[in-house]
């Protein structure tokens, strides 16, 4: 591997066994399809959803981390089910599926700033100066260009045996796939805010100015024609989501709705209420919609009804949108995190904070882009650029593992908290205990990952000598568990813990069933004065709370 490129990451379970895939026998001749993911939102009507089966929990597989670090990378990667594909920068990877090992790597002339397309044995990348760039999927050589007028930022979709893109203003071009000649140019009668959804011999498009736009493709003697067929207002509101087409109807998310535009009469006909803001970009699987709201609520809409079939809230803003398969809902939040969803009921079954193969990097890790989801694995970009693949033909065998654990005690400044570093106590118990003065309210902070099948948030348990309960909380975003500390009275107040040494004993279960169990041991000395408030931050990778910090406490 030429290392100038970037850094595979392999988790050392998933080094050291390795299951066979177990064939499964579709109905409808689908299976092979299953495997691949060939555009954007995987099919040219945009309904981001596979017919894949997925069995739970997912491990990662491995990671693939470009020499080039992103800010806010948004591309979902593509798949022929033998190789991904996905760009970071100007340049386009292509990876083993099944080990992560790049294959090849090529660089554009300019950035690219949206998701690639395979077509045929072609991978299809456009960038923002308004190059378009074939590249044979099995080596990665050059096989045509093609120049646009103007830069493009909207993914590139494959119409049969030709490639369709839309420049910044508004200007289609339809490109024979085989050799990049242009079978068809037009000019639309505004800019293009949303990746292009097709359904029989029509394309559905939302405008920057918030307006659906339906293209009509017809063949001709010379090739194809392009007219436009509908310029219809969505109505007030946020920025539309990507559109889904399904004749006769696209579906939109508009505001706090999901519309129903109704190609036939050009005019949204149905609104369905949401909970917030609709965002990213939906999934239709059945008759059944999935979409997202930036507040962090999914909704599942019975298309047909118009009624909404469940919602489940995860407390965690979403910005990408959701995909779909045979019976999960993938939602990747902004937070870092990406769900599995039950798509009957909206269940949380599975979950993996990105970052977690690497906890002591206190880099946070967000997600812009929806997952790509195929039978041979879940792959979804983090916001630096790192391309993770996860898959269920691997076996966790390591609990979570515990990163840090910190007390989190009041100052004399009631505005400020310190926090004291609490040690793991091992098996030869030559820990000496932190001491802290008893006054509550007192936290204690546990730093948990998992960097196989992810932290199960139902499998925590909590003791504490001394103590009768230990109320605790999880957050999912941080991958942090808080415990109260406190010793309950009957009433609200609280009243300082009495001097002596407490063991805390943590319990934590991953998806895989692996249960870790860590001991952590302090002291309370009611005669130590409470700590004075930070002064200065701490240095990076130092223990912080956003109350503020102190060093470790000592006798």
């Amino acid at each position: 591997m030429d290392n100038r490129y970037g850094a595979l990451h392999m988790p050392p379970v998933a080094l050291l066994l390795m299951l066979i895939a177990v064939t499964i026998v579709c109905p409808f001749g689908i299976c092979a399809e299953s495997t691949k993911w060939l555009l954007f939102r995987g099919t040219p009507d945009g309904s981001g959803s596979s017919d894949a089966v997925i069995q739970l929990p997912l491990i990662l597989k491995w990671k693939f981390q470009p020499d080039i670090v992103a800010r806010q990378h948004a591309i979902s990667p593509v798949t022929d089910g033998e190789n991904v594909y996905y760009a970071c920068g100007r340049t386009v990877y292509a990876l083993n599926s099944e080990l992560g090992r790049m294959m090849w790597a090529y660089d554009a002339p300019q950035t690219i700033a949206c998701s690639l397309a395979l077509v045929d044995d072609l991978v299809v990348a456009a960038t923002g100066g308004g190059h378009v760039i074939a590249l044979k999927a099995k080596s990665g050589t050059l096989e045509w260009t093609f120049r646009a007028e103007a830069g493009i930022s909207i993914p590139p979709i494959s119409i049969g045996e030709h490639i369709l893109v839309v420049t910044h203003t508004g200007t289609v071009h339809m490109l024979d796939a085989a050799h990049g000649e242009e079978a068809v140019t037009a000019k639309l009668p505004t800019s293009i805010a949303s990746v292009p959804a097709m359904s029989g011999d029509w394309l559905a498009m939302v405008t920057s100015g918030r307006r659906m736009l339906i293209v009509g493709l017809s063949k001709t003697d010379k090739g194809f024609k392009i007219d436009v067929l509908a310029n219809s207002p969505l109505g007030v509101g946020s920025s539309p989501t990507q559109p889904i087409a399904r004749s006769p109807f696209v579906y939109v998310g508009v505001g706090r709705s999901l519309c129903y535009y109704d190609v036939r009469w050009r005019k949204v006909t149905r609104q369905v209420p949401l909970s917030g803001i609709s965002v990213g970009a939906p999934a239709l699987k059945g008759d059944v919609v999935y979409i997202a709201t930036r507040d962090g609520v999914v909704h599942a809409i019975n298309i047909q009804e118009g009624k909404e079939v469940w919602q489940r809230k995860l407390g965690q803003r979403i910005y990408s949108g959701v995909s779909a398969s045979s019976e999960l809902v993938w939602v990747s939040a902004a937070g870092g995190v990406l769900y599995a969803l039950s798509a009957s009921d909206g269940k949380v079954l599975w979950r993996f904070k990105l970052g977690d193969e690497n906890p002591l990097d206190q880099k946070a890790l967000r997600i812009y882009s929806p997952p790509t989801v195929t039978s041979d694995g879940v792959y979804v970009t983090s916001s630096d650029g790192s391309l993770y693949a996860f898959a269920s033909n691997f076996i966790d065998t390591h609990p979570p593992t515990l990163v840090s654990a910190s007390l989190r005690v009041p100052s004399r400044d009631p505005n400020y908290f310190v926090l004291y570093r609490v040690d793991e106590l091992k098996a030869d118990g030559d820990v000496k205990p932190v001491q802290i003065p008893g006054y509550p309210p007192i936290r204690l902070i546990v730093n948990l990952a998992d960097a196989g099948s992810g932290v199960d948030p139902t499998g925590f348990q909590a003791t504490c000598t001394r103590l009768p309960q230990l109320p605790l909380e999880f957050d999912e975003e941080k991958g942090t568990l808080t415990l109260n500390i406190h010793v309950p009275t009957g009433k609200a107040a609280r009243r300082a813990l009495p001097d002596g040494e407490y063991l805390v004993v943590v319990s934590a279960r991953d998806y895989a069933g692996n249960v870790g169990r860590y001991r952590l041991r302090f002291r309370v000395n009611n005669a130590l004065p409470l700590p004075e408030p930070p002064v200065e931050k701490p240095a990076v990778g130092a223990p912080t709370a956003p109350e503020g910090y102190a060093p470790p406490g000592g006798d």
